[in-house]
């Protein structure tokens, strides 16, 4: 899914997709081969969530993960 939107926000960086983010289970994206865990984003619209550290990942494209690599 793409990323349309990334913002740095203390040790967050958090992203914005083109859609609703999927209703499956997953606890983790990959994005350019690189797993990231994933925080919730409170009071947030339902195509956000977080991850640590600082990343610049507008227009990069996520797969959501459910199992540990």
């Amino acid at each position: 899914m793409k990323i349309v939107a990334s913002t740095t926000i203390g040790p967050y960086t958090v992203l914005v997709f083109e859609s609703r983010l999927p209703l499956t289970k997953w606890r983790a994206i990959v994005v350019d081969g690189v797993r990231y865990d994933t925080l919730p984003v409170m009071d947030a619209d339902d195509d956000c969530l977080a991850i640590t550290e600082s990343h610049d990942m507008t227009g990069k494209d996520a797969t959501f993960v459910w199992r540990i690599w």
